[in-house]
């Protein structure tokens, strides 16, 4: 096991961690992702050899192709990835090696024998903090997104761990908790292991090539104030990351009723790390999009897309209340001040100014130092801070500039007083981000009038806020909207797959690709065959019907980077990223192959019916998007020409005049 220093893993006792690493029951990747994780611990290794060994997993190809689209949805400006060698040069050498073991974690530890493990539960929640542990880092840049996926993917690993090494003792562990309390599950690990899951999970991470620096963070997810990072330093910040995106997926698996209490917290921990109301809705949106979606390409239960409806309207939800709890603070005669002083006892004119504000209604905080002070400000948030020029650990200036360097402390009013003697020293202390000096003796009048001057500044501030609010509101409403519209105008209302305007779009966008990155594109068209029989004979509703079931089952029989779509009454087409002319018949069979299966109940009678397939590819000759079209289109025509239910890459005549039977019957 490597030497971690003064990591959190000095916690857990030499004897007991080297009995649990040899024990030989850990999660470890296997197969394809070790060989990549070992690939990687070559100082000669390229991205030639990592590609080829990644190429030799279909499964794992197509997961790190939407792992590198991924970073394309959160960061727009870069293109979308359809091949191996683009997604590692997106991702980089290391992150896709870590992103395959996380993938090869997923694959073989999907149920075990802790009884009270929830397994399904536990790949949910974590697959759901990697997405939103990406989306943070894109955001706030702290660290390299592509790695911070893995670290939330993994961020609970050691409780997998725990479950697969010591199924027994871990069940006991669990029924003593009555709660899914991290903090309690991990009191009760140590009452009864010695260790917790998260030095567990701090020391498999390290053992698997993590870096130090991102996996030590995981030891403080829960409580980042007991860290021992600098606030606002890099590792605090990544701990504040780790808590956001965990608890994230918390609130997105709680029940309904229980989610909207949860969100100031999720708020509260977003401000903390620069992001917004309007940050925080847009990246839930994204997340639990981009959940559902990994969720169907690693098997790994998700909730329906309403969760993303519910989640939404509870953020709008609590948006339009703020103002309203703006405008009941505004119409209050006195601002509540909440005021941190800082000082010994010997300032008794300290002490009055804390009877007098106590006595206005205001709230009083004290501490004996700096540090004590910075502490007290984490956890209270004041408005002000009156502050002693002279206290040991940690002076006026040294605070004022440290509560600067975090996110809620840059809107505070600091104060800092000290001798005249000493006013040239703390006037420079104005660069450290101190708002005023108050020369000693303390004069009652002079502050009192200064925390009026602020009052008057917060009022108005709360008044800006709230038109502010206000605002949000109203984009928050009109963007539900337009998403809605657009939603609306992409979809076919009778398949829900994508319709012709979004077809004709996403072909443009594939074919800009395939012309960028030189790789193959092809496309499927596909017509139901005597389908306007079924219509005259068993009426338009057997017909809707039809098109239906035939639209589910090929859904799936196309690849997971293939898009279908259906653009005419009974006409779809399919776009095959990356597919040369071979693969995409391939497609177009299973296709086939699966409506030629389909049984359609309808009434007394069940039909079946089949299809004919036009199958193209992109060739240099072709000047746009349209002629591949018009390629496939004239090859579907080949194939009815042929005898339909077919699949066909021939040019045919079109036909003028068709004669068709009703499809068959089964009694």
């Amino acid at each position: 096991m490597p030497d971690r220093g003064n990591a959190p893993l000095k916690l857990i006792e030499a004897t007991e961690l080297n009995k649990l690493m040899a024990c030989n029951k850990l999660p470890s990747p296997n197969g394809v992702a070790l060989a990549i994780l070992q690939l990687t611990r070559k100082e000669t290794v390229n991205a030639t050899a990592i590609a080829r060994a990644i190429k030799s997993d279909p499964a794992l190809t197509g997961r790190i192709i939407n792992a590198a689209n991924l970073s394309s949805a959160f960061m727009p400006e870069r293109k979308p990835v359809v091949a191996v060698p683009d997604a590692i040069v997106v991702l980089g050498l290391k992150a896709v090696a870590y992103i395959a073991l996380g993938f090869s974690l997923i694959s073989q530890y999907k149920n075990g024998r802790c009884k009270k493990f929830d397994y399904d539960d536990f790949w949910s929640r974590s697959l759901l903090t990697a997405i939103a542990m990406h989306g943070v880092t894109a955001r706030t840049r702290i660290a390299a997104p592509e790695e911070t996926f893995v670290i939330g993917l993994l961020s609970r690993v050691g409780e997998l761990a725990l479950a697969t090494a010591y199924p027994e003792q871990y069940d006991l562990v669990l029924a003593e908790i009555d709660s899914d309390s991290a903090s309690n599950l991990a009191t009760a690990e140590q009452a009864r292991l010695g260790f917790n899951h998260n030095h567990l999970t701090a020391a498999l991470l390290d053992d698997w090539g993590i870096p130090k620096a991102l996996a030590d963070t995981i030891c403080y997810r829960e409580e980042p104030g007991k860290s021992p990072y600098a606030v606002g330093s890099r590792g605090y910040r990544l701990t504040q990351s780790l808590q956001l995106s965990g608890y994230l997926a918390k609130v997105c698996c709680a029940p309904i009723g229980k989610r909207h209490q949860m969100l100031p917290d999720l708020h509260r921990m977003g401000a903390e790390l620069g992001l917004d109301a309007d940050a925080m809705l847009g990246l839930s949106r994204l997340i639990v999009r981009e959940w559902q979606e990994w969720g169907r390409i690693l098997q790994v239960k998700t909730r329906n897309m309403d969760v993303l409806r519910e989640f939404e309207q509870e953020q709008l939800q609590a948006v339009v209340s703020e103002p309203d709890k703006l405008e009941d603070d505004r119409s209050c005669a006195n601002v509540v001040l909440r005021l941190l002083v800082v000082g010994d006892d010997e300032h008794s004119m300290l002490l009055l100014l804390q009877k007098t504000c106590a006595a206005a209604g205001d709230i009083v905080f004290t501490a004996e130092n700096g540090r004590q002070a910075l502490e007290v400000a984490i956890k209270e948030r004041p408005h002000v801070v009156i502050a002693n020029g002279k206290m040991p650990e940690m002076d006026g200036v040294s605070l004022c500039q440290a509560l600067r360097e975090t996110t809620f402390g840059r809107g505070m009013y600091l104060m800092v007083f000290g001798d005249v003697e000493e006013r040239q020293v703390f006037a420079e202390g104005h660069e450290s981000g101190v708002d005023d000096y108050i020369a000693t003796p303390l004069n009652l009048g002079v502050l009192t009038a200064r925390l009026r001057a602020h009052k008057r500044v917060i009022q108005m501030q709360r008044e800006v806020e709230a038109e502010n609010l206000e605002m949000r509101r109203l984009n928050a409403e009109l963007a539900m909207t337009n998403r809605s519209l657009q939603h609306t105008t992409m979809l076919d209302s009778l398949t829900e797959l994508p319709n012709r305007r979004y077809a004709i779009q996403q072909i443009e966008k594939e074919w800009a690709a395939a012309q960028r990155s030189h790789q193959p594109l092809s496309c499927i068209m596909i017509d139901v065959d005597c389908f306007k029989d079924i219509n005259d004979t068993f009426g338009h509703h057997a017909g809707d019907s039809v098109l239906r079931q035939i639209a589910e089952v090929m859904k799936s029989a196309v690849r997971t980077e293939d898009v279908i779509c259906r653009i005419g009454g009974d006409e779809f087409l399919v776009i095959c990223p990356n597919a040369e002319l071979v693969g995409a018949r391939d497609v177009s069979e299973r296709l086939r192959n699966a409506v030629a299966h389909l049984l359609v109940k309808e009434g007394d009678f069940v039909l079946q019916t089949t299809i004919s397939v036009g199958v193209a590819t992109k060739e240099s000759c072709m000047a746009n998007s349209q002629a591949i079209i018009r390629a496939a289109d004239e090859a579907l025509y080949g194939a009815k020409f042929a005898g339909r239910n077919r699949p066909s890459t021939e040019r045919g005549a079109r036909i003028n005049s068709v004669t068709c039977s009703v499809p068959a019957l089964l009694n």
